[in-house]
């Protein structure tokens, strides 16, 4: 205790200080008015500082100390009042994404002219249904997309979104856990890798949409779908002759550790080696196809 209540004269040590969560109140109220900005930074962004110490750091004039300081969750309401205004466009998206700001302030950064900004509100946690519909409708794509990914997306916005051309707005669709396995169906078929990574990458994508996607032409996508919990044993026994050699040892090892855990078996260490045999072996070997 009394070595952390004794200032170091190195900034690199000071800023170590201002880091540790175990540091004292008041040697971290003082590390916050520092004359060194790594040091007022890592002071204002250590969440066992007290706010109060933090005052000057709305005016501080290096924008990194501001832009830690809006992503604290316990700021006042006049301080996310005082920051929504700040002229820095990074210090108003880290606010937007804070649990700290009200429906009012998210409103008015809803409505701020940095794209980045108002995509920073469409992924706000608590972000009100209004203005996710108005987001929705933003005119630049990548907003609209941070809408997409959202769990609590009504499904009406979720089908206008699903109207988009654009491959990230399809993509946060596409990784909608609320999206039907009809829209699903579609994408699966989608001329866009990225969107059909996102299909598979969606914890509810039903057995029959990844069964398309298991015949996907990129090698990665039809490994990825044989990870993926909805994936039926006897679907992955299929993919057995992939002409993908990882594909194959993913099937193999799949049932190597189904087999060994129900045995009960220890499956932390390597790959037995006929898993490897069987995934280098060449498809034109096996006596049946998919």
């Amino acid at each position: 205790p009394e070595l952390l209540e004794t200032l170091p004269e190195s900034p690199l040590q000071r800023r170590g200080l201002a880091q540790q969560p175990r540091t004292p109140a008041s040697v971290l109220s003082a590390l916050a008015s520092d004359v060194d900005v790594p040091v007022r930074r890592a002071a204002a962004a250590n969440a066992a500082t007290p706010i109060d110490a933090l005052a000057h750091a709305l005016t501080d004039a290096d924008a990194a100390v501001r832009r830690v300081l809006a992503a604290r969750r316990d700021l006042p309401p006049q301080w996310v009042e005082r920051l929504a205004a700040d002229a820095d466009e990074w210090v108003r998206r880290n606010l937007g994404r804070n649990p700290a700001c009200d429906a009012a302030v998210l409103a008015r950064l809803a409505a701020d002219s940095a794209t980045e900004v108002r995509r920073s509100v469409a992924r706000h946690p608590h972000c009100p249904p209004a203005l996710q519909e108005g987001l929705a409708a933003d005119p630049e794509p990548w907003v609209q997309a941070a809408v997409a990914y959202r769990d609590d997306l009504a499904p009406r916005l979720l089908r206008r979104l699903a109207r988009s051309t654009d491959v990230d707005v399809l993509a946060g669709v596409a990784r909608s856990t609320s999206a039907s396995p009809y829209l699903l169906r579609r994408l699966a078929g989608h001329e866009s890798d990225d969107v059909r990574r996102a299909v598979i990458l969606n914890p509810q994508a039903p057995l029959a949409v990844l069964r398309v996607l298991s015949r996907d032409p990129y090698a990665l996508h039809r490994a990825m779908v044989v990870e993926h919990a909805n994936f039926s044993p006897a679907a992955r026994w299929r993919m057995r002759a992939d002409p993908d050699v990882q594909v194959r040892y993913r099937v193999f090892a799949f049932f190597a550790r189904s087999k060994l855990q129900s045995q009960g078996a220890d499956t932390a260490g390597a790959a037995p080696a006929a898993i490897v045999s069987a995934a280098d072996s060449s498809p034109k070997d096996e006596k049946e196809t998919r």
